[in-house]
């Protein structure tokens, strides 16, 4: 067997050796040159000798700039002391190239937008994909920068926060070293480089490198120096890393790591650690920094911390709390850990702080306990995402985030897909707020053709590590996560055994580590190496409407029939925790994407948590997503991309909007709210089941409900009144197609225009006994599913003023209702529509009893409902004209009042990406349907 091996691999080397011989070499094409001389990952912090920041300076600000569409264009030798950039462009440190109006936005949802070759990307792509002419965009980066007097002795570093894709960087034109990993930190050390006062850094950033096969996240592909660029400082001896564990007994666990240089050994340095509660000291302790460094490599000392056998020991510090405030999301509570690094003589050197949470994870019984309670994971996935910077994310953005995110009763938070910038995790940790922390590792585009590649296992770990590194500390952080649909083999495996060797105190977590608990035949488990049953957009246990299929049939379209059910899974037995945090028994049920809430969705969403609600092990789910990934238009994209001519500024646009090409449109825009943060019904919703508040609790909020509640109106005898609009009233079966009508293009809408329903009229008898009207519908058996069935009455744009008694304040559906107590709301027409990115259906009520149209002078239509509550929506567009239309931003007033009368609407569903809507919520063809209404003018 080994001589068969060393044969393999002699081959392999040999094959490799020449295919690189037949190319030029580089390092951003290389999966096994991830870093040089990049310094190992470590927790995030900024140490300092007397107060924060006194020995860090920000590279944050203006810089040279210059961006060529591929690297041959570059200037090779930019990075020269005496090269003159002074007619380069400027540009901000942090910001994305493609805002900026340097290259194309991409947006893409699964697949690379290159030529697929791993590990290369220059290869040539189809003539009309954006990379034929952006073969890979470079940007070159100058400025100088001056070194403090007093950091002429110690150690200066060099931090990156986040760089997309890969970059060397040179400091007074020596090259320094390169780096990957476009959400991942990386430090150098430039002491060597360095010279007293004035000193220059060049930076060279490629957009594509190897390390975007494991990037292809559900996004928009951007390039730059997205996150903080920072020079600090150190003493010969310093602290260089520091893990904490902090239970909820009490016991804070303290493990630091130092590093030594210029012949420094450590002796003489102790490392004391003080408990803070409030700026009053509960505790400490002290360690010899030269125990720990051990550069002597004492038998006595490996055998105590390192042994031969069995696991390293972690708490070579350890402070005793009686009575400890514990940490959660409720209560958030945090102590300050000071570690102060001194020399004998009690002088300290360095100094750095830490936030502390007492708590503990566990999984007993099926269910996630925090602090020995079970929990909820009340969620939602969230992107780095700003319509106006790209991914650079600001302090006001992320604060505004999360408290919109606890008004709204969310508790936690999936980094989607990619450890976040540090602080997120600081907001996270002091506000309150559970985080599943995911390892920026998704190859969509390749399946899991890299997960099974051993030449790409280092790549991998890599993400693994370096998010597990920085965000060690953190009490927010409940789990680790593998990465997002990468397929599952011995690399996912790998970093699952590496994240819990290191962090025993945490479960782990990926979606894409399946087995099989719904199929037919002997269960076959979910893999050992994760400790959470993760599915996407499950199914619950009710009928779905399934398109085509005769009535009766057991047989389900695919587009439903793909999808899981949760509680199915979690009424099974035999599966089993080996976590070490674990009593040995199932593992929880989770859905770590749900509720696809591409523009007007979150259908069912009550009838989800009804469902986790009734199981134990049921965890609940994190939503997808939080908002919008639109591009608010710049002058500067306005600019350099004549496609955009003529399109209003501030509008909101989607892929395919800058020419790029391939990419998935609108799928990009699935948030609870906009882009800009704007509310939609949706997050009501969200609020309203999260918070699980009964439709009481909810009411109570509103002082609208308060009203009388008109009866529902019984026929009358006929009277002799008159009314004037009746020939304005027509039949109307058809909506404007929402996001989850579409699907992928092949779900209802489909059908809808291959049947003609936006012009169609399906047979409907009037009867009319003076003001009052009968509207009976008869749905042919060739109709598809229809969206609602009803009657349109088109009116003078005067009619803007809006009383109704029925769901409110805003818009509702019957599979969406839940946060819409029943109460007499005004309103006016030109609030009615939710300006979604892309127009669609929407300012729909039900159970209504009667609604009212005033003019500003008075005039006034009302129309009651008589034996039967209905459904209304009043709109200054009709259904055809918001079909017709791509984007919100060509929406115009058309000059009319369009009020839909409907006695029965379609629910909203779920499939933009995920089952569709409950067969209870579709309007029955095989029933007789009537519309009884009385009309006041």
């Amino acid at each position: 067997m080994r001589t068969i091996l060393l044969t393999l691999s002699f081959f392999t080397f040999n094959f490799s050796l020449c295919h690189a011989v037949a190319q030029t070499h580089h390092d951003w094409e290389d999966n096994h040159v991830l870093q040089i001389n990049r310094e190992p990952a470590r927790t995030y912090f900024i140490p300092y000798a007397e107060h924060k920041g006194d020995r860090m300076v920000s590279l944050n600000g203006t810089w040279q700039f210059r961006w060529t569409k591929t690297p041959d264009e570059r200037i090779h030798d930019f990075y020269r002391t005496d090269y003159d950039a002074s007619a380069w462009d400027k540009l901000a440190v942090p910001a994305n190239w493609e805002v900026n109006g340097y290259g194309t936005p991409i947006y893409i949802s699964a697949g690379y937008p290159f030529k697929i070759d791993p590990p290369y990307v220059m290869r040539e792509p189809k003539k009309e994909w954006t990379t034929y002419v952006e073969r890979n965009p470079t940007g070159q980066y100058r400025r100088t920068f001056t070194i403090p007097d007093a950091w002429q002795k110690g150690q200066t570093f060099l931090r990156f926060e986040g760089v997309m894709s890969a970059f060397y960087v040179w400091i007074n034109g020596q090259r320094v070293g390169y780096s990957q990993g476009s959400m991942e930190p990386s430090e150098f050390n430039i002491t060597n480089y360095i010279k007293k006062g004035e000193n220059q850094i060049a930076i060279e950033v490629y957009k594509y490198s190897d390390g975007s096969y494991l990037e292809d996240q559900d996004f928009w592909r951007f390039g730059g120096i997205h996150r903080d660029v920072l020079i600090y400082h150190t003493p010969d001896v310093r602290i260089r890393d520091v893990a904490v564990r902090a239970s909820m007994d009490g016991v804070l666990q303290i493990n630091p790591q130092f590093a030594v240089y210029r012949g420094e050994t450590g002796e003489d340095y102790r490392l004391v650690a003080t408990l803070l509660d409030a700026n009053r000291p509960v505790g400490g302790d002290t360690v010899a920094a030269a125990e720990i460094l051990d550069l002597q490599h004492k038998a006595a000392r490996m055998n105590e911390w390192y042994p031969q056998r069995g696991h390293r020991k972690f708490n070579r510090m350890e402070i005793k709390v009686a009575n400890a405030k514990l940490w959660s999301v409720e209560q958030p509570y945090l102590y300050t850990l000071r570690l102060q690094l001194q020399k004998a003589d009690g002088t300290v050197v360095e100094q750095v702080t830490q936030k502390v949470g007492f708590r503990t994870i566990q999984i007993k019984g099926g269910q996630l306990l925090i602090n020995g309670k079970a929990i909820k994971i009340r969620g939602v996935n969230r992107h780095e995402h700003d319509p106006y910077t790209a991914r650079v994310m600001s302090e006001q953005r992320m604060l505004q985030d999360l408290r919109l995110m606890k008004a709204a009763n969310i508790n936690a938070v999936r980094l989607a897909h990619y450890p976040n910038c540090p602080r997120w995790y600081e907001l996270c940790d002091s506000m309150g707020m559970y985080v599943m922390d995911e390892a920026d590792a998704e190859t969509h585009g390749l399946r899991g053709t890299l997960a099974s590649t051993p030449d790409w296992g280092d790549a991998f770990l890599d993400r693994a590590i370096r998010m597990a590194e920085r965000d060690k500390n953190h009490p927010c952080v409940i789990f680790w996560s593998l990465g997002n649909e990468s397929g599952y083999g011995p690399n996912q495996a790998a970093m699952s055994a590496w994240l819990h060797e290191f962090d025993p105190t945490r479960p782990v977590h990926y979606e894409g580590a399946q087995g099989n608990y719904t199929g037919k035949g002997e269960v076959i488990p979910d893999p050992s190496t994760v400790d959470v049953i993760s599915r996407f957009y499950p199914r619950v246990m009710q009928e779905y409407l399934n398109p085509g299929i005769p009535e009766g049939s057991d047989k389900e379209r695919a587009e439903n029939a793909r999808w899981e059910r949760l509680l199915e899974i979690a009424n099974k037995t035999g599966d089993r925790c080996t976590w070490v945090g674990s009593d040995g028994g199932p593992r929880p049920v989770l859905t770590s994407e749900y509720a696809h809430c591409m523009g007007n969705a979150l259908g069912n969403f009550k009838e989800y948590w009804d469902e986790i609600n009734s199981n134990p092990r049921m965890l609940g789910g994190f939503i997808w997503d939080w908002v919008d990934q639109g591009i608010a238009l710049n002058e500067k994209l306005e600019m350099r991309n004549e496609k955009l001519a003529g399109i209003p500024r501030g509008a909101i646009l989607y892929g395919g909007d800058f020419g790029d090409k391939p990419n998935l449109h609108a799928f990009c825009m699935n948030g609870v709210v906009l882009s800009d943060r704007t509310l939609t019904p949706k997050y009501y919703e969200v609020q309203a089941i999260y918070g699980g508040m009964s439709e009481q609790e909810i009411a109570d909020q509103h002082p609208e409900t308060k009203a009388a509640k008109p009866k529902v109106s019984k026929s009358k005898a006929p009277t002799s009144y008159i009314i004037h609009l009746t020939s304005n009233i027509k039949p109307q079966v058809f909506r404007a197609p929402t996001d989850n009508d579409k699907s992928f293009g092949n779900w209802l809408a489909k059908d809808w225009k291959r049947c003609g329903l936006d012009t169609r009229r399906i047979p409907m008898k009037t009867e009319q006994q003076g003001n009052e009207f009968t509207f009976t519908f008869e749905i042919p058996d060739s109709l598809p599913p229809l969206p609602r069935l009803g009657i349109v009455i088109e009116l003078p744009r005067e009619y803007e003023q809006l009383t109704w008694y029925g769901r409110g304040p805003w818009d509702n559906y019957p599979d969406r209702k839940q946060s819409c107590p029943i109460g007499l709301w005004k309103s006016t027409v030109s609030q009615q529509y939710v300006h979604y990115p892309r127009p669609q259906d929407s300012g729909n009520h039900e159970d209504c009893t009667f609604v009212e149209l005033k003019t500003k002078k008075g005039k006034k239509i009302r129309i009651e409902a008589v034996d039967d509550v209905f459904s209304f929506s009043a709109l200054p567009y009709s259904a055809q004209y918001l079909n017709s239309k791509t984007h919100d931003y060509e929406l115009q007033d058309q000059g009319k009042t369009y009020l839909s009368i409907n006695c029965a609407v379609m629910g909203l569903g779920n499939s933009s990406c995920g089952p569709g809507v409950l067969k209870k919520y579709t309007i029955d063809k095989n029933k007789k349907h009537q519309l009884k209404i009385r009309i006041t003018e």
